[in-house]
């Protein structure tokens, strides 16, 4: 991979953690969303970072271990998510934590701080706005 293309993969990468921050952090969607999202975003950035690699390979061993089959279904969003909501719902309480500490990891500074301060002090003001 040539530096250009790497540079433009970091960049993509940086996007997709920073989704995947804020859609931890809010609960309009199933757990089977969220894990399809790690594990996809583990796939197009475990080359540039070892800890996302590691990520996905332990969310792969995890769901595989209780459902044979789940991670071709969560990926291919095939029918039957319902059924795999429940091994979904344990990923994400077993995996919680760790998952939140390598994508705060991952960030760069900038993207750290717009998506820890910034977004926050927007909600912050919006919420007093209503108020008064």
């Amino acid at each position: 991979m040539d530096p250009i293309e790497k540079r433009m993969q970091k960049k993509q990468c940086q996007e997709l953690y920073k989704s995947l921050i804020q859609m931890a952090d809010k609960e309009n969607h199933s757990c089977a969303d969220y894990v399809r999202e790690v594990l996809f975003t583990a796939k197009q950035c475990g080359n540039i970072s070892p800890k996302m690699k590691q990520l996905g390979d332990n969310y792969q061993e995890y769901i595989e271990k209780r459902n044979e089959g789940a991670v071709k279904k969560l990926l291919n969003e095939l029918p039957g998510l319902t059924e795999l909501e429940a091994v979904s719902k344990q990923t994400c309480v077993h995996y919680n934590y760790w998952t939140k500490k390598v994508l705060n990891e991952e960030l760069t500074f900038i993207n750290w701080t717009d998506i820890h301060l910034i977004e926050k002090m927007k909600r912050i003001v919006k919420c007093i706005q209503k108020e008064l």
